[in-house]
């Protein structure tokens, strides 16, 4: 049986954070692009830190293609959604 998660007062901090971004960008839902966004916005939060000092990742660029994401259109029934390296989005038919 798996171990309970631990809820620190970071997880809380941060799970809290994306909420806020998901109400302050009228999105109703919140999703892990939230949480991800949330978590590399704190400069100085570890993940952060990790990406742009031993990664090479610009925390920034990252959070521009995560909120790409979220804004991509939602594919519907008999849909789905292809998304490109260059962060375009189309929706696409199931059936050809």
């Amino acid at each position: 049986m798996a171990e309970p998660i631990i809820h620190t007062p970071m997880y809380e901090q941060l799970l809290a954070g994306a909420e806020r971004l998901a109400r302050d960008r009228g999105d109703g839902w919140v999703g892990v692009e939230h949480v991800l966004i949330a978590a590399f916005s704190d400069p100085d939060a570890i993940s952060t830190v990790e990406l742009r000092d031993r990664m090479g990742v610009d925390p920034a660029e990252l959070i521009r293609r995560l909120a790409q994401i979220i804004d991509a259109p939602i594919p519907g029934p008999g849909e789905y959604r292809v998304r490109s390296l260059d962060g375009t989005t189309v929706i696409r038919s199931v059936d050809g």
